[in-house]
């Protein structure tokens, strides 16, 4: 009915699409989201250690359109925080499923499922705080590209609460961390020195490199422009 009726509305707004749209195209979002809500919903109450790995499937296509269907970065931040704050209480839903499935799963269902996602098998059960943790990252670089960096920087905090993540979204939140010190001239050396205390050995060459331009750009900042070449050079 609720979708019936914001059809309805949609048709009587003009038919070139304008600011009087956003509002209602926000709505149909939270209608689409609360439809694939349900269908998460009805898989995890059906999810067992034997039928994990086709449940999880499913779900990995649903939590992947998720991924791929954000609002524009320069959306009104309230719009940013309510879809934030609906998608963290699916992820608890999840996380409420499958942490206590862990260690019930048959080890060739970890293997298969590990084989065809790419991270290691004991790491299948926190898939509701990996995607906090991704979902966090994203909202922390909107933010900043707000302005809001306190925002920014408390939304970062709050992955280091989360009990396991992916190494990749530890590299953007340490990334996110630097860019949004490098903003503000009174952090430029605590920015600074999260760069120079980060081990990177766990990174690949890219996420090196990355990481290294950051370092540049913090020393050009403090008028470092020798040791600033040398960052830019590695």
């Amino acid at each position: 009915d609720g979708m019936k009726l914001s059809l309805q509305q949609w048709r009587s707004l003009p038919p070139i699409v304008h600011q009087s749209h956003i509002a209602l195209l926000h709505v149909f979002q939270l209608f689409v989201e609360l439809q694939e809500a349900g269908q998460m919903c009805t898989l995890l109450l059906d999810t067992n250690a034997n039928n994990f790995e086709s449940r999880f499937q499913e779900l990995k296509a649903l939590l992947q359109s998720w991924r791929e269907r954000l609002p524009n970065y320069w959306d009104d931040m309230n719009r940013w925080s309510d879809l934030v704050s609906w998608r963290q209480l699916m992820f608890g839903a999840i996380n409420r499923t499958f942490l206590p499935l862990g260690p019930l799963l048959p080890p060739t269902v970890t293997a298969n499922n590990a084989a065809a996602s790419g991270v290691a098998g004991s790491s299948l059960a926190y898939r509701g705080y990996h995607e906090m943790a991704w979902m966090i990252n994203r909202f922390a670089r909107i933010a900043r590209k707000h302005g809001m960096l306190d925002g920014c920087t408390s939304q970062l905090e709050r992955i280091d609460t989360l009990p396991k993540i992916e190494i990749h979204e530890a590299f953007i939140k340490l990334k996110e961390q630097a860019r949004c010190n490098l903003k503000n001239l009174g952090e430029l050396a605590s920015g600074l020195e999260v760069i120079n205390n980060t081990n990177l050995a766990y990174f690949g060459v890219r996420q090196k490199a990355e990481f290294f331009t950051l370092k540049g750009d913090f020393l050009a900042r403090l008028d470092r422009n020798d040791e600033a070449n040398t960052a830019y050079a590695d």
